[in-house]
């Protein structure tokens, strides 16, 4: 139960911190406005992306994780309000499944799932990925 507990609130506080970093911007004209609508659209369409592969991650990296994101939802909500389409989510998962198989060494024999999940949302490789996945993008 103990456990349970944990990881519902590693969620929690992994999910708050997410959402703390986004941030917008308006435009002055009609011209900008519109460029700027555009890419605020595909900015919160790569993030809703790279969510999922913060969530996908953290699935992987146990089977407890697994079971918690499975009930949770959050990962299966981004890919039902997200735009992109499932081949561009079946990528990321992939990527963030292989990047949860990572060895990372550990002091104290940890796991450290949350350190390389982390380190993946914030990898130049995922940015690179969602941003090749752009064409995947459906209206």
């Amino acid at each position: 139960m103990a456990a349970k507990l944990k990881i519902k609130n590693i969620i929690w506080f992994i999910a708050i911190s997410l959402m703390a970093g986004c941030a917008t911007s308006t435009g002055n004209t009609k011209s900008s406005s519109l460029k700027e609508d555009t890419a605020k659209k595909l900015t919160e369409e790569q993030l809703k992306l790279k969510n999922d592969a913060f969530c996908a991650c953290l699935a992987k990296t146990s089977p407890e994780m697994e079971e918690a994101f499975t009930k949770d939802g959050s990962a299966a909500g981004y890919l039902e309000t997200s735009s992109y389409s499932i081949d561009a989510f079946t990528t990321v998962f992939e990527a963030a499944g292989h990047w949860a198989a990572k060895d990372y060494p550990s002091k104290n024999s940890k796991t450290l799932g949350a350190m390389k999940c982390l380190d993946f949302y914030n990898s130049q490789e995922l940015e690179e990925l969602i941003n090749s996945l752009d064409n995947e993008l459906i209206e």
